[in-house]
């Protein structure tokens, strides 16, 4: 009788594990690449969504216009600029107007006009505190 040597015989424990080990340290670097990419696309979200409000924080005040705005700043009777603040979801958002005089270049002359400063802060943590800050000039002519 004829035997049939079976050379189907399988992986030995040691060849599985070393395989395992060899795979690990090779998918252990791409692993890393794709959490700094999470990590970059979130900080990116949150700060889109930050420059996002304080685009609308400054739309929001310069359309009250020139004139109202100068009369709360006078109505106030302070020397510092007013300020307010807001919160959305997570991000502490306020705002500065403070009232200015910039020298301005008409032809060959310099006049000083009458300015109002906006600036709006966003601030919010994303894994460190950050701030946006957006700054603008509102002119009554």
């Amino acid at each position: 009788m004829v035997r049939l040597k079976n050379k189907n015989r399988g992986f030995t424990l040691i060849e599985v594990l070393l395989s395992v080990a060899v795979l690990a340290v090779v998918s252990g670097p791409f692993l890393s690449l794709f959490l700094q990419g999470f990590l970059i696309t979130q900080s990116a979200g949150m700060k889109t969504i930050a420059v996002s409000y304080s685009r609308e924080g400054m739309e929001l005040i310069k359309a009250q216009g020139f004139d109202k705005l100068v009369e709360t700043i006078e109505g106030q009777h302070s020397l510092y600029p007013k300020r307010e603040s807001w919160v959305e979801e997570g991000y502490n958002c306020f705002y500065e107007v403070q009232h200015v005089f910039r020298e301005v270049q008409n032809g060959f002359s310099t006049e000083s006009v009458e300015v109002l400063e906006i600036t709006v802060y966003v601030n919010y943590f994303d894994r460190t505190d950050q701030e946006v800050v957006l700054t603008s000039f509102l002119s009554g002519r």
